[in-house]
């Protein structure tokens, strides 16, 4: 078991202003607004990072204040949908997905909706420049995306070529890989000791800095949270109490409602819908199948209403 009583980044009164936060979110009025809206696609963009905020905004209550675990993963794969469909929407989108490691580490895996982890740890970003500034964290997308459906051969593979990225970077970043060359090897013991040096409060505060300036900061540390989920999902089922942690999201016990009240919102998995990966290469058909893929979502906007 890991015990760690303190975690830089975390306030005093986190709860009190979790629940200021939740008040001046309008879930309701972005509703009617993402049903009503004429189909421009700016005014979308922003409409779906709003909602996304705030169904992980309502998860996060859901945990902490109702103690409503079910809730909570429930809000977070609505949440999951919401970036789904910017994925899906906008080459932009899919590039920002697969290169920022916290946009794809944390609400899949942590509402244990298990039928979306195997069509998202196959999302590849377009457009992807080799030396660009988002290469390593693209990499780092990609070792997630085995360690989700623990893929040990993926995985391994991916660490070889994640360790020599390493060595010229910062020394939280090869505590990264040791963690994932302990889960790849299948070493119970490495694995806790890497957790461990991850969640210690000195190097909470250096990965967690730019995170803990959101109000998900104060309750799930990055990428702390997720690489805790990530053994657990490996089967290393390791009780950690700790303030960035939230252990009542590391079981794999699979999510049960999949209510999805949002027409403009879709399940690709459970619904069937006809819409296209983005692909790595930078061609004129990762056009098209943006296009495609807006001429399906503008059409959930022309056949559902608002609320009433």
């Amino acid at each position: 078991m890991i015990v760690v009583k303190e975690a830089c980044g975390t306030s005093r009164d986190r709860l009190s202003e979790l629940e200021k936060i939740r008040a001046g979110r309008r879930i309701r009025e972005l509703e009617n607004a993402a049903r009503t809206e004429r189909y421009w696609l700016p005014k979308v963009s922003g409409l779906m990072n709003g909602l996304k905020s705030s169904f992980v905004i309502e998860a996060l209550y859901a945990l902490y204040v109702d103690d409503d675990v079910e809730s909570a993963r429930s809000y977070l794969y609505l949440a999951e949908l919401v970036q789904l469909r910017s994925y899906f929407e906008f080459i932009r989108g899919a590039f920002s997905v697969m290169t920022s490691p916290l946009t794809l580490g944390f609400r899949v895996p942590l509402s244990n909706a298990m039928h979306l982890r195997k069509p998202l740890s196959k999302m590849r970003a377009p457009l992807l420049r080799s030396g660009s500034a988002n290469r390593f964290a693209y990499f780092e997308s990609r070792v997630q995306q085995a360690a989700m459906i623990r893929d040990t051969a993926g995985l391994q593979s991916l660490v070889e070529q994640y360790d020599d990225h390493a060595n010229n970077k910062s020394p939280n970043l090869r505590l990264r890989v040791d963690f994932f060359r302990a889960l790849a090897d299948g070493d119970s013991d490495k694995v806790q000791q890497s957790l461990e040096a991850l969640l210690d409060p000195k190097e909470i505060k250096r990965s967690n800095y730019h995170n803990k300036q959101i109000v998900i900061g104060q309750f799930l540390g990055h990428p702390a949270m997720w690489f805790a989920k990530a053994a657990w999902i490996n089967g290393f089922e390791i009780e950690i109490e700790h303030p960035l942690v939230a252990s009542q999201l590391l079981d794999e016990k699979p999510l049960d409602d999949f209510s999805n009240p949002y027409g403009f919102l879709v399940d690709p998995e459970i619904q069937g819908c006809d819409l296209s990966f983005f692909g790595e290469t930078d061609d004129q058909s990762q056009l098209d199948k943006e296009r495609a893929n807006q001429k399906f979502f503008q059409s959930l906007v022309m056949h559902h209403g608002a609320l009433d």
